[in-house]
């Protein structure tokens, strides 16, 4: 569809829009992307983060293209901007080269309205030993994959990661566990460039090489098997681009989002292309000739409303023994899809899967899972987040508690009742009628005043061996 804007900016109309991708928006999306300009100059005049319309296009397109922008952000690198990505409360998150040769990288957020910045984590320290350049950038809910390219570094070829976005340290599955020597796994191909989250119920990467022209789907799954030196292991699926490729830097396909269930593509000096991940085809939606682009990132219109039951969760367990699994259910009660993360605080006796999903109205259960080894006697919360970005009411949350509790006679809560505990209580006995000492109201097991004959009855009917647990009934 064509507008009747003669002009690179934006046009005043309202309209409902037939995507490429087939879908229909009572809204459309928002779309921003990265023009390099004049890279390998410091500092970098040309260097922007632009907002371009989504659905309409010049009538008469100009030497810069057919794209309108809607708004220009100032760029917050001194050298170049490179791949953007939102995070699950719609922050912009930005890969800034502060010298043209690829030092000095780092990771920020930005104000998508005004480019003003909100979070700077940088120098990048890129995760492996040789080196490397910060390229591709994914949200996955809670935190951010990243790319490195090594050249002349080291080894050639891209490795993988995922930072906290608000220290840059590695976090899991690289933090710890089979890759934590390695802090890494190589992706495949030459130079990796785009990276987009999948957030199906086991979890995707998707990445581009603008060097190889391909498109790669990897499972996020296979990474704790991974072996650093197979680059094609975690590789469920890939792609050849039929898009124009041309080796250097000037044309590839770079930054890739979402388009609804179509992903597009940035091909720096080219256009904007959509990718269709279940035929593998792919067509240009607009024509940018004279723009270095690289990242893209898309927030779709929120059109979905999630329901998570239930919204609080309290449970009880004796110390020392298990608590079966708990049930949670997100849903789509509206139209369209709804794509959502599950997250939770960090702790470590509660654990969720999936941690990720879609829902077209079918209702999806999240198993709770508890890890109770370890806790003693009190009680314990945490917070389950569900976000979306298709949602008009997210985020989401279930408050989770956990009461750990232990018979009157375990003094010392860790669930049996032996030598210890009679020592503690021997030296709360205080005789028949005498009040015990303020400190020893726990050992007053029937409740009265005094420690005395009748409390050690109860003790008894307790006893156990050091490391046997008490009967939950025994103190009744």
């Amino acid at each position: 569809m064509q507008s009747t804007c003669m002009q690179s900016t934006a046009c005043p109309l309202i309209v409902l829009v037939l995507f490429a991708s087939g879908g229909v928006w009572a809204q459309p999306p928002r779309v921003w992307i990265v023009d390099q300009g004049q890279r390998n100059t410091v500092p970098n005049p040309t260097n922007r983060i632009l907002e371009i319309d989504p659905v309409n296009k010049k009538d008469l397109p100009d030497a810069e293209g057919d794209a309108i922008i809607l708004r220009t952000v100032p760029s917050p690198a001194e050298s170049y901007c490179d791949e953007l990505t939102f995070d699950d409360q719609d922050r912009l998150w930005v890969v800034v080269k502060n010298r043209w040769d690829g030092f000095l990288d780092g990771l920020t957020r930005i104000d998508k309205e005004t480019g003003d910045v909100q979070i700077e984590t940088f120098p990048w320290i890129p995760p492996d030993t040789w080196g490397g350049v910060l390229e591709g950038l994914a949200w996955d809910g809670s935190g951010l994959w990243v790319t490195a390219f090594r050249a002349n570094f080291g080894p050639n070829g891209s490795v993988l990661s995922r930072v906290d976005p608000l220290t840059g340290n590695q976090i899991a599955p690289f933090d710890s566990g089979p890759l934590g020597a390695a802090k890494h796994v190589r992706l495949p191909g030459n130079h990796c460039q785009g990276l987009l989250y999948d957030p199906s119920d086991t979890g995707y990467l998707w990445s581009t090489d603008w060097l190889l022209n391909k498109i790669y789907k990897v499972d996020l799954a296979r990474l704790y098997d991974a072996d650093p030196t197979n680059d094609d292991y975690p590789v469920i699926a890939e792609f050849d681009l039929p898009i124009p490729a041309v080796y250097h830097l000037d044309i590839g396909p770079k930054g890739i989002d979402w388009m609804g269930d179509k992903i597009w593509i940035c091909n720096c000096r080219d256009g904007i292309y959509e990718f269709d991940p279940t035929t593998g085809t792919a067509q240009k939606v607009f024509s940018t000739p004279q723009w270095t682009i690289d990242g893209i990132a898309i927030l779709p219109p929120r059109i979905a409303v999630q329901a998570v039951t239930p919204t609080s969760i309290t449970r009880s367990a004796w110390v020392g023994h298990g608590l079966t699994p708990d049930v949670i259910t997100v849903t789509n009660t509206a139209a369209g899809t709804l794509h959502y993360w599950v997250g939770r605080d960090a702790v470590p006796w509660l654990s969720i899967s999936p941690t990720s999903g879609r829902s077209t109205g079918e209702t999806d259960p999240i198993t709770l899972t508890y890890d109770l080894s370890g806790l003693q006697v009190g009680t314990y919360h945490a917070t389950i987040t569900v976000t979306s970005r298709d949602a008009s009411n997210s985020p989401q949350t279930v408050d989770v508690n956990i009461t750990v509790q232990t018979v009157k006679p375990d003094l010392d809560g860790d669930g049996d009742v032996d030598q210890e505990d009679f020592g503690l209580f021997q030296a709360c006995l205080s005789g028949a009628g005498v009040e015990a000492s303020p400190g020893c109201a726990h050992a007053r097991f029937d409740d009265d005043s005094d420690v005395d004959y009748d409390d050690l009855i109860i003790f008894e009917n307790c006893r156990t061996s050091a490391g046997v647990l008490a009967s939950p009934t025994c103190d009744q």
